[in-house]
């Protein structure tokens, strides 16, 4: 094993996917670590990050950026990282550290739990983006003061854990650890199911209903502009825990319905203010 890097300032950093979080991440680090590189699949990405100093050198072969990498950060939806959990093991070289920014964690972090034990692993959801999606949109303010979940695995260790933390910290984050189960539960309804029910709202405006639109008709429905194929890729990876909290929401939906075809008065105010007070805790 080569020697082991310690600190982020002295590490190499692979970020593999150069999308929305994974361009905002390369800009959030630059001069902050030793190198940092890139890799994508799409040629003109890769060039949009070199030509534009978001990363020091860029490649679309995983193969030639990974051995050099110390600590490596899989930035790509979450059906590349389960593939790329397969096999990054065998490019990177000994003692580097694997993170990644998945949305859901237990397929992962099951995964890097099969590391070998020469490898470090951790797993990690940032708590922030926006609709508009690509490299094009990168933004490193989309980390500051962002919660991020860090998740461990059984490759978790100490010169993991503090690497990562440095890391989280010099972004501007805040660092939550929670266990990967814990977390999917938890996503499925503060994630997960808003934007399922951005898509079902935004689908069911019909024809000339269209024109009386608002800033609060707007704001409901701008989930549903996110990237489809990465959203379906979270939805699928979640499903049982998304299943459950649509059924719940499907009883408040048959509850309300009810209250409000019978001109249910005290008890629709009832229900408007349990929102109302969790929103205020919300927000």
């Amino acid at each position: 094993m080569g020697q082991t890097k310690n600190s982020i300032g002295e590490m190499n950093i692979a970020i593999v996917g150069l999308g929305l979080m994974g361009g905002s991440l390369a800009i959030a680090l630059n001069n902050k670590c030793n190198s940092i590189y890139g890799v994508d699949n799409d040629k003109s990405i890769v060039s949009f990050a070199l030509d534009n100093g978001l990363v020091d050198k860029a490649s679309t072969n995983i193969e030639e950026i990974l051995p050099q990498a110390d600590l490596i950060i899989l930035a790509t939806p979450i059906k590349t990282i389960i593939e790329l959990l397969q096999n990054v093991h065998n490019v990177c070289k000994d003692g580097a550290i694997v993170f990644d920014l998945g949305s859901t964690k237990e397929i992962i972090v099951s995964a890097m739990n099969s590391f070998p034990p020469s490898f470090e692993a951790i797993g990690g959801h940032p708590i922030c983006g926006k609709e508009k999606s690509s490299i094009y949109n990168a933004n490193p303010e989309i980390y500051s003061e962002a919660l991020f979940v860090t998740v461990p695995t059984k490759r978790t260790t100490a010169r993991s854990i503090k690497v990562i933390e440095e890391m989280i910290q010099i972004i501007g984050s805040k660092i939550f650890w929670l266990d990967a189960v814990t977390h999917d539960k938890w996503i499925a309804v503060t994630s997960h199911l808003p934007y399922i029910l951005s898509v079902l709202i935004s689908s069911s405006i019909r024809g000339d209903e269209i024109a009386l639109t608002g800033p609060g008709l707007k704001s409901m429905v701008r989930l549903a502009g996110s990237d489809i194929q990465m959203a379906s890729d979270i939805l699928l990876t979640n499903r049982e825990n998304i299943v459950e909290r649509i059924d719940d929401l499907l009883e408040s939906l048959f509850e309300m319905r009810k209250i409000i075809a019978a001109d249910e008065r005290v008890n629709l105010l009832e229900r408007l203010n349990e929102g109302h007070n969790n929103y205020k805790k919300i927000i």
